[in-house]
């Protein structure tokens, strides 16, 4: 395994989200494998938070690559992003589902499906926003202070498939979704409402 920097997230999200999958995040003592990304753009992407420029909520998706962007879903889930993307510019690869290091060594016993689901794994709130890769974070307070890395193999286990997004209603098509295939620890893809405009 190979610990990733932030010049490896210093290129468009959907370049880097296909390379992630298989790495493992950690943060703190809980670490995960990543079967189920989906990437996430800047001023071009009409699905992404960051569309409409910076403002607080979204202010970490303009910061150092590799960092952390936590956001609240619906006002009751917590969603892991990495951020991704160029020089002046922004982005993030949402986790949509990995599988727990933890847990005993069986696909179906470890698997972590869906973004809200991750969320509560990592046990993150937006207090963890804008953490930067391989540092440790304080700022929930010594108590909660974590580390956080990415690491990647060199070699790929399993061959990458590719789809359209999750739950948005902009943009429904982009096949900015990326998981393993013949793992069972991807989410279910339920084809989202296209929102109309008059």
């Amino acid at each position: 395994m190979v610990r990733l920097s932030s010049e490896f997230f210093a290129r468009p999200p959907e370049v880097v989200a296909p390379e992630l999958l298989g790495a493992v995040v950690t943060l703190g003592d809980k670490r995960l494998r990543v079967t189920e990304l989906e990437a996430y753009g800047g001023n071009d992407d009409p699905a992404s938070h960051a569309y409409r420029g910076p403002t607080p909520r979204n202010a970490a998706m303009f910061a150092e690559p590799g960092s952390l962007y936590v956001y609240l879903s619906y006002g009751v889930h917590f969603c892991v992003n990495l951020v991704a993307h160029g020089s002046e510019t922004a982005g993030a690869i949402l986790i949509r589902s990995g599988i727990d290091l933890g847990a005993p060594d069986d696909d179906s016993s470890g698997r972590v499906l869906g973004p809200g689901r991750v969320g509560r794994f990592f046990d993150v709130t937006r207090a963890e926003s804008g953490l930067k890769l391989n540092s440790t974070g304080s700022s929930l307070g010594a108590a909660r202070s974590r580390g956080f890395t990415c690491e990647r193999s060199v070699d790929l286990a399993g061959a990458i498939v590719n789809g359209p997004r999750v739950g948005i209603s902009h943009a429904v098509d982009w096949p900015w979704r990326f998981w393993l295939s013949g793992t069972k620890a991807v989410s279910a893809y339920r084809r989202p409402k296209v929102r109309r405009t008059e």
